[in-house]
């Protein structure tokens, strides 16, 4: 027997003793410990071979130039098996890089097709379009049928909706300990009347309209309310209980409010056919986390609200606080947090051709797509990195800036 027989006869041994006392040490079977050991014996039988000393004459080696077995040339088998472990590790991990590899090649090539598939191809037509814009399949017409001035009033603040306001204020006045104060659908009435008319009358403090003075006094309202029982209603009004839980909605206290004027607004007027959408200013100098600032509004501090109305009316048909790029639901859309305002304001405008126009801040070339495919003709000014490549077949601004006003190219 050879040394290296030997030493792997006796490193074996030794193995399989130390598995059986880690087996009783552990409380497992030999067989068991056997196979969680596998791999670990076989990497020290390895660093074992690697450790045999070189053969030597004066040690009285085995090994000799004379031996038949022997081939200083040739590896030896377990050389070889040793090797060829190594290999096919070497193997292995060349594998995963190829994988690795080839898993990017693949997404390039996704990505480079996805690329490809959105890349457009532009071509200049002719500017005498002969087309025409399909027919519109809705009518504009008036739902609302009122017979005294105050029916016009109970639009927008129907009996259920003033049941839930006066309910609230007096939920929250007793969670407030204010057990004297009761609010009646009546006296809501008036409250909110009230508040109409001093939109038209402004004075500086409240208390102004009940003055003593007879210049400032109005008699109107000082008559129909006192003043103390007014700053009261103010003060305990609510539309929804306040314990309730606010989710992504900053503004869950008065969404009663804002649902019931939006369902009138809906309701009272079908849409007409061309239809514009842009924002507007609710002004306030209050404190609230979504107080905007735009400088060029008439009135730059306060709520921005997008808005969809009539092109020739202005009448509001739908509109939407902002709250954010998400607009209150958590997350934004594909197409960008602009085109998702037109979207959800236009949803209830698909498939009867209502054209649709907006300016730059929303337009972009996959929303017209999106549109135009659920029955929707829209228009809009887009801004030249929203062009998708276009702009290299159109004019440039300067040449446009030469022609004047009313350019157009196809």
């Amino acid at each position: 027997m050879g040394l290296h027989d030997e030493l792997i006869t006796d490193k074996i041994v030794v193995g399989l003793a130390a598995l059986g006392a880690y087996a009783m040490e552990k409380d497992l079977t030999l067989e068991k410990a056997i196979d969680m050991g596998q791999d670990r014996q076989r990497r020290q039988l390895y660093s074992v071979i690697t450790e045999i000393p070189e053969s030597s004459e004066s040690e009285g080696s085995d090994y000799s130039d004379n031996d038949s077995g022997y081939d200083p040339g040739k590896p030896s088998k377990i050389n070889q098996s040793r090797d060829t472990e190594i290999n096919s590790e070497s193997e292995e991990e060349k594998n995963e890089e190829e994988e690795i590899d080839e898993e990017g090649e693949m997404r390039e090539e996704i990505e480079g097709g996805l690329e490809k598939k959105r890349r457009r191809r532009w071509k200049v037509k002719s500017n005498d379009y002969e087309g025409h814009p399909p027919t519109f399949q809705g009518q504009n017409t008036v739902n609302v049928q009122t017979e005294e001035p105050i029916d016009m009033f109970y639009c927008p603040f129907p009996d259920g909706l003033l049941d839930i306001i006066f309910h609230q204020s007096n939920l929250y006045a007793m969670y407030k300990g204010k057990m004297n104060f009761a609010l009646t659908k009546p006296e809501l009435k008036v409250f909110l009347g009230i508040n109409l008319m001093m939109t038209y009358i402004r004075y500086p403090r409240l208390r102004m309209y009940w003055s003593s003075n007879p210049g400032l006094r109005q008699h109107c309202i000082a008559n129909a309310m006192t003043a103390n029982h007014f700053e009261d209603i103010m003060r305990y009004l609510h539309f929804v209980d306040p314990n309730n839980e606010a989710g992504e909605d900053r503004f869950f206290r008065i969404r009663p409010v804002l649902d019931a004027l939006q369902t009138t607004f809906l309701s009272a007027m079908d849409p007409e056919e061309c239809q514009s959408i842009d924002e507007q200013i609710i002004p306030f100098k209050g404190k609230h986390s979504t107080k905007q600032y735009i400088p060029k509004k008439p009135k730059p501090w306060g709520f921005k609200v997008w808005v969809r109305a009539g092109a020739s009316t202005g009448y509001m048909y739908e509109f939407e606080l902002y709250q954010g790029a998400s607009g209150g639901r958590g997350r934004v859309g594909d197409l960008g947090a602009a085109a998702e305002v037109v979207l959800r304001l236009c949803d209830k405008l698909k498939w009867k051709n209502h054209k649709v126009f907006f300016d730059h801040f929303f337009c972009s070339i996959p929303l017209l797509e999106k549109m135009k495919s659920e029955g929707i003709e829209a228009t809009g000014t887009c801004r030249a990195n929203r062009l998708m490549g276009a702009q290299a077949k159109l004019k440039s601004k300067e040449t446009l800036d030469e022609e004047g006003r009313g350019p157009h190219q196809l």
